[in-house]
């Protein structure tokens, strides 16, 4: 380690050191020294004045050498500092310690811990376990040992010397036992630390694995119990009982080469299988407590306690699509569900109005149904299928789903759906290119076009509901520039094509403005003015209240905006339609928050599925 501090008036470029006049490299310059700069002040380098590092000396030879120190400044000049060092290695010994067993330990287990330490100054290469001169493999190196460190510093493998690892011992006989720890290093040499331990083991372990029952479940009374046991002094009975009654042995000895492969050195290991099927039909249905108690030829003993729930597997089904009176209007519909019973599915009749329509494809992945019903055991319970009803006349249907079984039992589930055409959504981008030009605001040089915003949104909203089954009319598309005479002339063209449509919802897109740039808000509006072509408003105003609502308070809440509510109002598109109608200001261009955010795509995309979803929730 070498440490000190420079000054040059034009500041230092290097410090190099060298031993007997050869180089051993720079030395980092520029550690703070504050100490130095408040005796000699002035210097361009005084509060980091210092140099500070460590140069690699191990190939030196032990004496006396000359240490030199160059210091070059900036301007070329060159300060020297000599000083005569002794070098005095010392050489690392190798040293070991076995911590664990003591000596004189007596085992009692099959699984032997070995945990020690073991320094070399080239490395530790490995350390391998003997009991009687026989190899019990190696163990493994390069645990935390910092307590080792402190003690003997300066060793490669200081803060990571120890060894600790388990070996199986199980298939050694009673006794003392000379256990040998052979340590090598990297360079070759050996460290043996040999220890007296003393086996003592009264009963030979039973290994064993329950695989069967798997579930937690007994379907209809039948209980499956299946798996291995092995023992050193090998296995006598496996016997069962259920809530404190015995059941008897079960057959043991059953080929298991599995095991053999685990287990090589086990007596019978290759015929160590179990397996047995408890009658349980005669109990009641519940939580039952079932015990395994394998004994060895020694006898050994383990008992395996499982709880089971005895149930009796009654047929089941849920039918999931079509809704119950969901309406149907492309001339398809999909049925779609699961069924479960103790012989599995066969069939998935399907018909509508006593007319059969085909089957459904069955057996498909349900994970959700399987972890509500495991004790099922089956995976499989989904059926599908999408079945031409474009023959079928509108009005209210009777679905009719048969689910017939491998036993011949069959389930039936009805349903009514109505089947009609399509809904006919009327959607208003408010405003043209001519007598009825929408609001124009500029704020901070960004330009907001009423007209444009709304045909943005209006191109959302179509997609949003075409996509929910609807047919669509656009008072004007994307790219269109409509013109007319003045606003009047624009509004009843679009009532009249709304309501010569039979439409049966007209939506209004608009954005609001005013003069004062604080105004801001969603708001939406309808009219209780009953037109002269319609004899009852009830519906129309009903539903028109209903939506508007939804469509102010969702599109405040999606885009964080403040509800300014609904509004009964006689703006022409609202008041003269024959359908439900509303008038929705989405925001204020004139506000700058308002305005940025009614801009925005992802928000434009917000507001179209808000609307969307109010509309479809109203007529669905």
């Amino acid at each position: 380690s070498i440490k000190g501090w420079a000054l040059n008036s034009k500041g230092i470029k290097s410090v190099e050191a060298f031993i007997d006049n050869t180089s051993y490299g720079t030395i980092k310059y520029g550690v703070p020294r504050a100490d130095v700069n408040k005796v000699y002040p002035g210097y361009p380098s005084g509060d980091n004045s210092g140099f500070d590092g460590t140069i690699d000396i191990s190939s030196l030879s032990n004496g006396n050498k000359t240490l030199k120190i160059v210091i070059t400044g900036n301007d070329g000049t060159t300060q020297t500092v000599s000083r005569t060092i002794n070098v005095k290695k010392v050489a690392l010994e190798a040293r070991s310690c076995l911590d664990v067993p003591s000596s004189n330990a007596t085992v009692t287990t099959d699984s032997l811990l070995i945990k020690g330490w073991a320094l070399n100054s080239k490395g530790i290469k490995s350390v391998e376990a003997f009991i009687d001169n026989v190899s019990y493999g190696t163990i493994k190196y390069g645990t935390r040992r910092t307590d080792v460190n402190k003690v003997y510093p300066g060793y490669s493998t200081g803060d990571n010397c120890g060894f600790e690892g388990s070996i199986d011992i199980s298939s050694l006989s009673n006794g003392n036992k000379t256990l040998k720890i052979v340590i090598t290093g990297n360079n070759g040499t050996i460290q043996t630390i040999s220890r007296v331990i003393t086996v003592k083991k009264s009963l030979k372990e039973i290994k064993y694995n329950i695989e069967e029952p798997s579930i937690a479940y007994a379907p209809n009374g039948e209980l499956i119990i299946q798996g291995w046991a092995i023992s050193m002094a090998g296995i006598k009975s496996v016997s069962v009982s259920v809530d404190g009654k015995s059941y008897g042995e079960i057959s043991y000895g059953l080929t298991r080469s599995d095991v053999k492969n685990v287990y090589p050195n086990y007596p019978d290991s290759d015929k160590s299988g179990f397996k047995g099927i408890i009658d349980l039909s005669s109990l009641s249905d519940g939580n039952k407590q079932v015990v395994i108690t394998i004994i060895g030829k020694d006898d050994a003993q383990v008992t395996i306690a499982k709880s089971i729930n005895k149930v009796t597997l009654t047929s089941r089904n849920t039918l999931d699509s079509p809704a119950s009176n969901s309406n149907i209007t492309d001339g398809k519909i999909t049925v779609s569900g699961w069924a479960l019973s103790e012989a599995g599915t066969k069939e998935v009749r399907v018909s509508v109005d006593g007319k059969k329509l085909g089957t459904a494809t069955i057996n498909l992945s349900r994970t959700d149904v399987y972890n509500v019903y495991p004790y099922y055991n089956n995976k499989n319970a989904g059926y599908k299928g999408t079945f031409d009803v474009s023959s079928l006349g509108t009005g209210i249907k009777t679905l009719v789903v048969e689910i017939e079984d491998k036993a011949g039992n069959v389930q039936t589930v009805t349903r009514k759906f109505t089947y009609g055409a399509k809904k006919v959504i009327y959607i208003d981008p408010g405003h043209d290119y001519g007598g009825d030009m929408g609001a124009v605001r500029v704020i901070n040089g960004v330009t907001y076009d009423e007209t444009t915003l709304n045909i943005e949104v209006a191109e959302y909203l179509r997609t949003e509901l075409i996509n929910k089954g609807y047919e669509v009319i656009m008072a004007r598309r994307i790219g269109e520039r409509p013109t007319s005479n003045n606003y009047r002339e624009n509004l009843w063209n679009r009532i009249n094509a709304a309501n010569n449509a039979n439409a049966d919802f007209y939506i209004s897109i608009h954005q609001n403005a005013s003069t004062t740039t604080s105004a801001n808000g969603v708001e939406a509006y309808y009219s209780s003015v009953k037109p002269d072509s319609l004899n009852d408003i009830t519906y129309k105003l009903n539903t028109s209240k209903a939506v508007a609502a939804s469509i102010s308070s969702g599109i405040a809440s999606a885009l964080s905006m403040t509800n300014r509510g609904t509004k009964d109002d006689e703006f022409m598109v609202v008041k003269y339609t024959n359908m439900p109608a509303v008038l929705v200001e989405c925001g204020f261009i004139s506000n700058e928050s308002d305005a940025k955010k009614i801009s925005n795509a992802t928000n434009q995309k917000k507001i179209a599925s808000v609307i969307a979803d109010s509309i479809h929730n109203a007529l669905k």
